[in-house]
């Protein structure tokens, strides 16, 4: 399990129960026996911190704020168990469209599938489009009497399913507001967000919206090479694709019987469609679906603008320079502790990362401008370090001597916001 997370009532960390599991270890394993049997979790486990992390937009509307559960880390640990034995067949239940918390597939599977699917058509002059749906409050809207439907629906055995039961039967959130925690509230519905199993029951409690979506929606049909795409999926972004406009009407459709049986809601308002070649829409489309914003242009789909007529548009890097700066000021104050090679690392983590995980779908031409970009700031330290940079490292690269303090070295001007991690 990862370290350094918050705990939760018991104040009880992961570290804590590493170090003294010997001891602890015994009393909680039949702890939790007798309570998966009794059917009866202790109040610790039951009951979880309900705190509000902001999202983007209008920070006044509750819908732009992400409920995170602090659940203790006993519950966790039971909860991990349990995980680990579901991942292990979880890509014998989930469809390969759907890639979401099942070992061996990756949010790249998605994005490079949309990308190729985009590059072909403009290759072949195809016409089709592409809608994604917003689902409203996804985790939170999981009813929990059809989820437990759903897995027995699947195959699960019933002892299995009992110990969800259990995990979920008389759970109770406290709100913390304003520094302190409510009254003990019941839910009926949603899966914990914290909990190492959510990703996993969500996938699943969406996994009938996806079949009726694959049984009734005709897709893309392409003869080279033969294959039928209807969709694709990472956790609640469903990306569906579209040739025949009578299936817009067939998504509504399927839609309402879905919301019906799991309290789920699409979100048709913040639901955004792309259209490729000379596809266009039937103007007679059931009313919800009438709101969906179409156009020509770039569809953000995972994180990255993705187009149907520039193969790296640019709106995947017109913020970016921006977001890096900003992300460089909040580490400003610390600059001073920091060695070479904690700078390397911080620059690694907040910085390159921004840049990889588009560069991994796209890989534009800038990469070449990256490359120099790189260069130039590797001599720009390398110039102001002097005699230390031959000292600490060799003509190969590796390390030579000990690590290079902020403080060693010739004294010069304080750098820029993009250049001082470097």
């Amino acid at each position: 399990m990862p370290t350094n997370k918050s705990p939760g009532m018991d104040g009880l960390t992961v570290e804590f129960y590493r170090v003294f599991w010997d001891i602890l270890g015994p009393d909680l394993v039949t702890v939790w026996a007798e309570s998966l049997q009794s059917g009866v979790l202790p109040l610790s486990c039951r009951r979880a911190v309900l705190t509000l992390l902001p999202k983007k937009g209008d920070l006044h509307d509750l819908r732009n704020w992400r409920p995170v559960s602090l659940l203790s880390t006993d519950y966790k640990i039971v909860a991990k168990a349990i995980s680990l034995r579901l991942g292990s067949v979880m890509a014998d239940v989930i469809h390969p469209d759907q890639t979401y918390t099942v070992l061996g597939r990756s949010i790249f599977d998605n994005l490079f599938l949309v990308r190729d699917l985009l590059e072909l058509g403009r290759r072949d002059g195809l016409s089709f489009a592409l809608l994604s749906l917003d689902q409203e409050k996804a985790f939170d809207r999981v009813d929990n009497g059809y989820l437990l439907s759903t897995l027995q629906a699947f195959g699960f055995g019933p002892q299995f399913v009992s110990f969800l039961r259990v995990l979920y039967a008389s759970a109770e959130r406290l709100v913390r507001l304003n520094w302190t925690l409510t009254e003990p509230v019941s839910f009926g519905r949603g899966v914990r967000q914290g909990c190492p199993l959510s990703g996993q029951l969500y996938a699943l409690a969406i996994k009938p919206f996806l079949c009726l979506l694959r049984r009734r929606m005709t897709g893309l049909v392409l003869r080279e090479p033969e294959l039928r795409l209807v969709l694709s999926a990472y956790a609640d972004d469903v990306l569906l694709v579209v040739q025949d406009p009578g299936d817009l009407a067939r998504v509504e459709a399927c839609q309402a019987i879905y919301l019906a049986v799991s309290s789920a809601q699409v979100n048709w308002v913040k639901s955004s469609g792309l259209a490729v070649g000379d596809w266009r829409q039937v103007s007679s489309l059931p009313p919800a679906l009438q709101t969906i914003q179409w156009s020509a242009g770039p569809l953000l789909y995972l994180g990255v603008y993705l187009s149907a007529t520039h193969p790296s548009p640019p709106e995947n890097w017109q913020n970016l320079e921006g977001g890096v700066i900003e992300r460089i000021r909040k580490w400003m104050r610390l600059l001073r502790c920091l060695s070479l090679r904690g700078r390397a690392l911080v620059l690694n983590q907040l910085v390159l990362s921004m840049l990889w995980y588009r560069l991994n779908t796209l890989a534009p031409g800038f990469l070449t401008h990256l490359r120099r970009l790189i260069d130039s700031r590797v001599l720009l330290v390398r110039n102001a370090l002097g005699p230390c940079w031959s000292s600490s490292f060799t003509p190969e690269g590796r390390r030579a001597g000990p690590e290079v303090s902020v403080h060693s070295g010739p004294r010069f001007p304080p750098p820029g916001p993009a250049e001082a991690l470097l």
